[in-house]
């Protein structure tokens, strides 16, 4: 099945942040293929949602959805996830955490 995948205003934001921060901190190559891969990453999502697992957060939000993440790093240890709401034929990504962040609350989504 085909989705259409929305990353919304604010999680974009967010991944361009944190590949700045990746950029400064890291190296500009090291987050531009972090980028990349994390942007192909969601873009893959139109056509492949196993990958999604409820996000920690999800039974304590009580939204009337589920939450679902998606964790994504360079090495074998993911360092970010998108927050995800997957709808029957829509995904859309609410948010970019870093996985070392607290808890999401009701105003982070």
């Amino acid at each position: 099945m085909s989705r259409r995948v929305i990353v919304l205003p604010r999680a974009e934001s967010q991944l361009l942040e944190a590949a700045v921060w990746w950029s400064e901190n890291r190296s500009p190559e090291q987050a531009l293929r972090w980028l990349d891969g994390f942007e192909a990453a969601i873009a893959s999502l139109e056509t492949d949602t196993r990958r999604l697992t409820i996000a920690p957060e999800d039974a304590l939000l009580g939204f009337t959805f589920t939450i679902r993440q998606l964790a994504y790093g360079l090495g074998s240890s993911p360092t970010h996830s998108a927050i995800v709401e997957l709808r029957e034929s829509v995904v859309y990504i609410h948010a970019i955490r870093h996985l070392a962040q607290d808890e999401m609350s009701p105003t982070d989504i």
